[in-house]
Parts: structure tokens; sequence; C-alpha cells
């Protein structure tokens, strides 16, 4: 629709001033389209990643919130849903890619992801090397549609730690909002 076409184009906009060499997408449509302009904006392909997709709904996939309403964090966090997953096997799920994208990070590319609500926050916090149990305590990560949540990494001995982190764009009302705010150091989303 007309507000996720012009969020995904504050998206790219946003990320204007950064040379991004890898774009990665949920194979789900919305998060394909997302990632279209700033792919192109970039001149590089769209890799799609199956483990970017939401969290499996199982039998309550298509309905609405309201119709069925579902207590995931204390319902689901590792018992599935109905034919579904949990939010466990999501966490699971995107950790196996978390070491692709850390070697990635430590050549020096420049990556933007682009996945869902519940795949993303995973992989945030798989990034951030913070175990499932504790992830949940976090409550900064609160994205709306089409937002940039930045991290930054350096080095230590021990490879790459997270050397900052924020929000970059929060969208989400129709009306994208750009601009960086400063990227908070050692803080967990």
């Amino acid at each position: 629709d007309g507000t996720g076409r012009a969020q995904a184009s504050a998206v790219a906009a946003a990320l204007d001033d950064e040379p991004i060499d890898r774009v990665y997408a949920s194979p789900l449509v919305r998060a394909r389209d997302t990632a279209a302009p700033l792919a192109a904006a970039n001149s590089i392909a769209i890799e799609i990643r199956n483990e970017l997709k939401e969290v499996d709904y199982g039998r309550y996939q298509g309905l609405l919130k309201a119709e069925q309403p579902l207590k995931l964090r204390r319902e689901h966090l590792v018992a599935p849903l109905p034919g579904g997953e949990s939010l466990y096997d999501v966490y699971r799920r995107v950790s196996g890619m978390a070491g692709e994208l850390r070697k990635s990070l430590e050549a020096g590319a420049k990556l933007a992801v682009v996945g869902h609500f519940w795949s993303n926050r995973m992989l945030v916090g798989v990034m951030q090397g913070i175990p499932f149990d504790l992830l949940f305590e976090q409550s900064r990560y609160k994205p709306a549609n089409g937002s940039i949540y930045e991290i930054a990494f350096g080095r230590s001995g021990d490879g790459l730690v997270v050397a900052a982190q924020g929000w970059r764009l929060q969208g989400g009302d129709g009306v994208p909002r750009v601009g960086h705010a400063p990227l908070s150091r050692n803080q967990p989303a």
C-alpha cells in the first residue's frame, strides 16, 4: 500500500549516506518490498533468507489480534503455538544466521536486514549476545513499521562487540521520521 511504500522509501533515504554491501530480507512479500528501494539504491540484489521469517503462528496465522489475542511471551516462549513455532524456535532459527552476519561484519561489510517484529527482535538479541532467557527483560525494543535499529560493532580481543546501538528511524504512523539520534554506547535494547 502507499504507507508501506512511503516507509520503505524513508528507510532507503535514511540510509542514503551509508554504503550498504548486503541487504538480507525475509521471503515474505512485505519484507522484500521494504528491502527493494534500499537494495536498488546500493545497486545490489536482495538476499532472501528463510531465517528472517516472522514467527509461524500456526492455526492463528491470518487472524486479527482482536479475534485471537495471543500471549506469546507468557504462553509460547518455549511451547509452540498450535501448528506453529515458539519464540525460542525463532531465536534458534535466527541464531544460525547470526554467525554468518558476524563473519561479514568482521570483514568490514555494512549489512541491512529486513525481517519482522519477532525475527528482528530475536536477531538483535543474538547479535548483542543476550541469552534467550534474558532477552525479554529488555524493554527498549519497540519498533514500528518502517523503523531502523542500528547496531555498530567494534573489535575486542575476542572479536566483535556491540559498541553502540539505537534507533535511526522510527516510523509507523504513516509519517516517516528521518533523522539520526545519537547511538547509545553499550546499552541493551
